[in-house]
């Protein structure tokens, strides 16, 4: 799956790949741009002189997925300890500004050229050159989906994208221009607007994209099922709870994670469990994994039917809510219930007056014991 094989590429073959790929976007764009300036200064079609300019805009875009890709695979330093992985979504960032530039250039030179057409002399030959950058940005946009995907690379998909949308731009320049001498109608002002308005919704979709990236989005629920099938299947782990997963750029993820282990083990025979675990889980999905163990007390019928009692209670509030690190201490002065409450992090309820609620609920049935409950939000927020 894409999140095991994220970070098993090393940060220099995600570097020489990301080189290559740039490399590939300026020479490609750069050349389409030359071929659809010209075209459009002969032709005098706005549309295509627009889609050149907008290829032009893309061949600069790849030299800030260069320079993003040098930055991603800088070390560690001092001032940034998580990396510097982030910088592609700058990059990205950056790649959407200037296509939103480029879009409302055209927009609204669409908009005069739709009032006051202009005469378009158009040629097979230019025709044939527009219909050969459609397979170059044909090729673009599935060498860069695959290489986007295989890096888990948002400047590469955001290339991916917005060769998509070129090639439907191009695909409807050329449309307006068989059609305008056909039904007698200048065309080449209305679908440079079409044009645009595609443009436009491309750099949009990758703006948002970006933001939330930067911003800290909700992870796909794929990586999260897996980890928790993962951990779950280690022989001495009983439960898991309170995973919290940290994004900092393509391959680097923090989780952290309580265990549940038996509470009769040993703290060394815990202990090498959750290291052992830790060095496996890290190798399969190439996250850096800190483990919080949590020793379970042994599960005797009082145990048992208290704590079945009390998630009875807990789901009364809301079906959703579950418990866990459920213990009962005895000590020298009267018994202790602990337990915490993990409620879904959508969920609109003041948890102080929950946990109010649920001690009053818990003291009625068990009046001479003291109750301490912890109230937790779900903070994975994965979706699926």
């Amino acid at each position: 799956m894409q999140d095991q094989q994220e970070k098993r590429i090393s940060k220099e073959s995600r570097q020489s790949a990301g080189r290559k790929g740039s490399v590939l976007g300026i020479v490609a764009n750069a050349s389409l741009a030359a071929t659809k300036i010209l075209i459009g200064l002969l032709s005098g079609a706005l549309s295509i002189f627009g889609d050149g300019i907008n290829n032009l805009f893309d061949a600069l875009s790849a030299f800030v997925s260069l320079f993003s890709f040098y930055l991603a695979g800088k070390p560690e330093d001092r001032e940034h300890p998580f990396g510097h992985a982030r910088v592609e979504y700058m990059g990205s960032f950056f790649i959407a500004i200037m296509i939103l530039y480029v879009a409302v250039s055209l927009f609204w030179e669409g908009i005069k050229h739709t009032m006051t057409p202009v005469d378009v002399h158009f040629s097979v030959l230019q025709m044939s050159l527009l219909l050969l950058s459609i397979a170059v940005k044909v090729i673009m946009a599935i060498l860069y989906t695959r290489w986007g995907k295989k890096l888990s690379s948002n400047v590469f998909l955001a290339t991916a994208a917005d060769a998509k949308s070129d090639i439907l731009a191009t695909s409807a320049i050329l449309l307006a221009l068989i059609l305008s001498p056909i039904i007698g109608i200048p065309l080449d002002g209305p679908f440079t607007v079409v044009v645009a308005i595609l443009i436009g919704k491309n750099g949009v979709d990758i703006l948002r994209t970006n933001y939330d990236a930067l911003l800290g989005k909700a992870l796909d629920g794929k990586l999260v099922s897996a980890l928790t099938k993962s951990l779950l299947a280690f022989p001495g782990v009983l439960g898991i709870h309170d995973m919290i997963i940290h994004d900092y750029g393509p391959g680097s993820r923090f989780v952290t994670v309580h265990v549940e282990v038996d509470g009769r083990k040993s703290a060394m025979e815990s202990h090498e469990l959750v290291d052992r675990i830790e060095r496996s889980i890290a190798e399969t999905y190439q996250v850096e994994i800190t483990i919080h163990m949590d020793p379970l007390q042994p599960r005797t019928k009082e145990v048992v039917a208290m704590e079945r009692r009390i998630t009875e209670w807990v789901k009364e509030q809301d079906p959703r809510f579950t418990i866990h690190d459920f213990r009962l201490i005895t000590q020298s002065k009267g018994r202790n219930i602990l337990f915490d409450v993990l409620i879904p992090w959508d969920k609109a309820i003041h948890t102080e007056e929950l946990k109010q609620a649920l001690e009053q609920r818990v003291h009625t049935h068990y009046p001479d014991d003291e109750v301490l409950i912890t109230i937790d939000r779900d903070l994975v927020m994965h979706r699926e």
